[in-house]
């Protein structure tokens, strides 16, 4: 029995040598991510410019913990603590990974953005045609809710729908259309109706 128990043990920490072994000759490695980057705190009537939709994350770690890094796993958090308008200079080291992978570097590690209080106006529809079709219309809701900088918003005069072909109207109804968005700007609601009149 004692001598049964001897060789278990022998075995048991031959196995763990081996294993021990295998891990130190594995080593570390090295990747880099894309990892997107996340803004806390921003209040709804603000919006931030000039932010990285994503950075280069390295970092360095045991190869099958590397291996299953899946989506979503390495985040890069922007917190705002307090917001005013204006220029800011912003880290972008708050980087969360796995256990077991360490950090090695992120680039850009900051970024230059503006931070701008949201203002609105309701502007017009426009529906743009292809050419000029052969029956009335009209839009509703004839004006839309346009939302961003002052700067941008200051602009814009009206929102255009996407491109519409008269032949594809029948001769009555009501058609949803989406309309077209600019860049640093958001529009309520995104579509109309565009209803026909004969």
């Amino acid at each position: 029995m004692a001598i049964r128990g001897i060789w278990e043990k022998l075995l048991a920490l031959l196995i763990g040598f081996l294993l021990w072994n295998y891990v130190v000759s594995q080593g570390s490695v090295e990747a880099v991510f894309d990892v997107p980057v996340e803004v806390k705190n921003l209040p709804k009537d603000f919006i931030i410019e000039g932010l990285p939709k994503t950075v280069k994350v390295r970092v360095i770690g045991p190869p099958w913990v590397v291996k299953e890094v899946g989506p979503g796993e390495i985040k890069v958090e922007v917190t705002l603590d307090s917001v005013t308008e204006g220029l800011r200079e912003i880290s972008l080291r708050s980087v969360k990974v796995p256990n077991g992978l360490r950090v090695v570097s992120v680039r850009p590690a900051s970024a230059r953005v503006r931070l701008m209080r949201v203002v609105e106006k309701e502007v017009p529809v426009v529906v743009k045609w292809s050419r000029k079709p052969p029956f009335k219309w009209k839009v509703v809701p004839s004006f839309v809710k346009v939302m961003g900088s002052k700067k941008v918003v200051a602009k814009v005069r009206y929102v255009r729908t996407q491109l519409l072909d008269p032949s594809l109207f029948r001769d009555t109804g009501s058609y949803n259309v989406y309309l077209e968005v600019k860049d640093r700007l958001k529009v309520y609601p995104s579509k109309v109706t565009v209803e026909v009149v004969r």
